[in-house]
């Protein structure tokens, strides 16, 4: 999303989805910011890109949400999709998010 310019292209909306991207991360890896493998990452993408380090600064949180998401494929043209996101029961830490 951050990285890779073709991003944002591909994904309608970009500025929106990547705020939420970055607030649904903070929320579901709050807690393991302090690992130094997931501060070593963090640390590397705010090096790299300074859209996801304005972001970060922001300290936005929120939670992951179904609906829709839409991309601009560079050949298929318009593609609208549903996302659904699951988290298991009995392994909370795990979460399954499709897009169909």
């Amino acid at each position: 999303m951050f990285l890779v310019p073709q991003a944002r292209e591909l994904v309608v909306d970009w500025p929106e989805r990547a705020a939420r991207l970055v607030a649904e991360f903070r929320a579901e890896r709050g807690a393991a910011l302090e690992l130094p493998a997931l501060r070593r990452a963090v640390q590397a993408l705010r090096a790299e890109s300074p859209e996801f380090d304005a972001l970060w600064r922001r300290q936005g949180v929120r939670e992951r949400e179904g609906g829709e998401r839409v991309f601009a494929h560079p050949t298929l043209g318009r593609q609208v999709w549903r996302q659904c996101t699951f988290r298991p029961a009995t392994s909370p830490r795990c979460t399954l998010v499709m897009l169909v």
